[in-house]
């Protein structure tokens, strides 16, 4: 096994599922926190805010079955957030960028943590990517590699 392998899964399996729901924590603990403290603002930004966690919800139990299953946290976290970022590109095209994150002249805080969401979700969106271009070009080594893992796992 080439140290590439390593090097492109590096940060999923270094997180791990320890601090990997704390990083969903930081996203899922503060869009609900938003949510109660705008209960004024309606419409399509409250919408997509609520559609987009909605989703994390799922990928929390994706990530879940995985980790009971025994398979190191690399493996559903390339599945599930690439799927994540394409919903959470259909919400914005349907939703629309202005409606979801402002114009620019509105202040408060929905409009604002949906610009973190968006951001973070394409942020993680195009490393997914690549990660999916390498397993599709090097599925036996990233096989081998996901097997070796699961060995590391406690």
């Amino acid at each position: 096994m080439t140290k590439t392998v390593e090097n492109v899964f590096m940060l999923d399996n270094a997180l791990g599922y320890r601090w990997g729901i704390w990083l969903w924590l930081c996203f899922f603990i503060p869009s609900v926190g938003v949510l109660f403290t705008e209960p004024d603002v309606s419409g399509d930004a409250r919408d997509f805010l609520v559609n987009a966690n909605l989703i994390c919800c799922f990928s929390l139990l994706y990530f879940n079955y995985f980790f009971w299953a025994g398979v190191p946290a690399s493996t559903p976290s390339v599945h599930v957030l690439s799927i994540e970022t394409a919903a959470r590109l259909l919400l914005v095209s349907y939703y629309g960028m202005d409606n979801i994150v402002g114009t620019g002249m509105e202040n408060n805080a929905l409009y604002s943590w949906n610009w973190v969401q968006v951001i973070a979700g394409y942020i993680f969106g195009v490393g997914k990517f690549f990660q999916i271009m390498y397993i599709i070009w090097n599925r036996r080594e990233y096989m081998a590699y996901e097997e070796e893992q699961k060995e590391k796992m406690i």
